[in-house]
């Protein structure tokens, strides 16, 4: 279970990587008409209360030319006031789509508290229903079991 506590840090924590998150994605080109799919920071989401370093930033999908690293590095370039921290305290994935009602991206961080994984997801497009508070993750296999 998430406590009243918990919540509160954790959305402190997101709150704050969201303006990086959004900056990292109007740097993105245009040439493919979508934004940065960024793939899971982390392995595995840290534990809670824990920072580490994400390890999974230099993967990206096959159809895009650029790794988390390489667009963290060109924000950077583009503005030296910003800086990415070396360790997080939730690993970050940024989920794509397109749809009738227009483009977007969901934000997704992920945490570990007592082995269970939290996720809270944050919308930015016309697809609203696609945002949710924390909410913790059952395995597939525990669902299908």
């Amino acid at each position: 279970m998430m406590t009243p506590e918990q919540k509160s840090y954790l959305d402190q924590v997101v709150d704050g990587l969201l303006p990086l998150i959004d900056a990292a994605q109007a740097l993105v080109p245009s040439d493919t008409g979508l934004p940065h799919q960024g793939l899971e920071s982390h392995t595995e989401p840290p534990q809670y209360g824990q920072a580490t370093a994400p390890d999974l930033l230099d993967r990206s999908p096959d159809w895009q030319d650029k790794s988390w690293r390489q667009i963290l590095d060109d924000l950077v370039a583009a503005d030296p006031q910003i800086e990415v921290p070396e360790q997080w305290r939730v690993s970050v994935r940024v989920d794509i789509y397109q749809s009738g009602a227009g483009q977007g991206y969901v934000i997704c961080a992920a945490v570990l508290i007592d082995g269970v994984r939290w996720e809270r997801r944050v919308n930015r497009g016309p697809l609203t229903w696609t945002e949710h508070d924390w909410r913790e993750v059952v395995p597939d296999d525990e669902v299908l079991a």
